[in-house]
């Protein structure tokens, strides 16, 4: 009895065996696997990293073409046995070819390899071809005449990792590169996002129907607010002071209405603006004054008008009178849809921006 025991118990353990046999050694090297990553070596030459840092002056001073090309020619040199499976090898060494083609064309077109002009070298260069397609097993070059997968059925363990090293190593320095690209978008996100700011917050007030003119006569974009802008019967506090003598220097508030002017932004961002006014300006003890009035910065409104005292109907044969200005309206109170419009825009293209990283 206690030998048949024995002998069960020993079967029981040559199976136990056999199955962990199957389930650790029969499963396929986890280089074929997406999900693992413990067939690395940290470092071995054609590891991201160490190629990252091998090229570091190059990715510093942009020289992105020469280390595509390396990349490209290094692969041509590989120590990894292809025999038999020179297709396999072909394809990839296409599609390493193509990258450094399609790199050089998009420089030409462009005109410079800067780091200047990334953003237009990426409208017309593709980045996405080394990623693989891991939806069943790993795949590169999904769906073209190159497509490879890792397949223990297909090639070795050596020669799959000889592909996926390189492969995810220039996907890896493609991020890069559109990282710059980005990181230039959303500077020049920011940069559109200050100069709308300061239009729609600090610059020259504009009732709605001022605004509703500007937005159609005036020349803007998501990038740039209108450089100028016109205004068009403005009404805002002023005060009148008579130069009739300076001992009888007299102050009187007036309603000073801007019938019609224009304003310029000027400065980094948009920052300040100038403008002149042609006005007139109500008062309840003379007649009407007419002028002009000259705008500088938010809060600085200076004038001259004058008034027909003697009623000669010649106003310009009287003393004349310094106005001066006091906005009753802030922008941000009375902005026209369409320049909201292209803030929110701004909003939405920043968090894209940023989440792209």
């Amino acid at each position: 009895m206690k030998l048949l025991n024995s002998a069960r118990i020993s079967l029981y353990l040559i199976v136990l065996l056999i199955l962990v046999n199957i389930n650790v050694f029969g499963l396929p090297p986890s280089v074929y696997l997406s999900e693992e990553d413990d067939w690395e070596d940290h470092n071995d030459f054609r590891y991201q990293e160490q190629v990252i840092k091998k090229y570091e002056n190059e990715i510093g001073n942009f020289e992105w073409g020469e280390i595509f090309k390396d990349l490209a020619d290094d692969f041509k040199k590989t120590n990894v046995d292809w025999n038999g499976k020179l297709g396999i090898k072909e394809k990839f060494q296409n599609e390493l070819d193509a990258l450094v083609n399609d790199y050089t064309k998009a420089v030409e077109k462009v005109g410079i390899e800067s780091r200047d002009s990334v953003d237009q070298i990426l409208k017309k260069f593709p980045t996405g071809r080394f990623q693989a397609n891991t939806t069943n097993g790993i795949i590169y070059f999904y769906g073209s005449p190159n497509e490879i997968k890792l397949d223990t059925n297909e090639i070795n363990e050596e020669q799959a990792k000889d592909l996926r090293y390189r492969a995810e190593t220039v996907n890896r320095l493609l991020n890069i590169f559109k990282d710059e690209g980005r990181q230039m978008t959303l500077n020049a996100i920011l940069k559109a996002e200050t100069k709308w700011k300061n239009y729609l917050e600090n610059g020259f007030s504009q009732y709605p129907w001022e605004s509703f003119v500007n937005s159609y006569i005036t020349s803007f974009d998501i990038e740039n607010p209108p450089g100028h802008q016109w205004v068009i019967f403005h009404p805002e506090l002023g005060v009148e002071v008579s130069t009739e003598g300076i001992k009888q220097l007299k102050a009187k508030e007036v309603l000073a209405i801007e019938l019609l002017g224009w304003v310029k932004y000027y400065g980094e961002d948009l920052r300040n603006f100038w403008g002149i006014s042609g006005i007139t300006t109500i008062r309840d003890d003379i007649g009407i004054g007419i002028g002009g009035i000259l705008h500088f910065g938010t809060y600085f409104n200076l004038g001259v008008t004058w008034h027909d005292i003697d009623n000669d109907d010649n106003f310009f044969n009287d003393d004349l009178f310094v106005t001066f200005g006091i906005d009753l309206f802030k922008f941000a109170k009375s902005t026209s849809s369409k320049f909201e419009e292209k803030v929110s825009e701004l909003g939405s293209e920043k968090n894209t921006s940023t989440g792209a990283k």
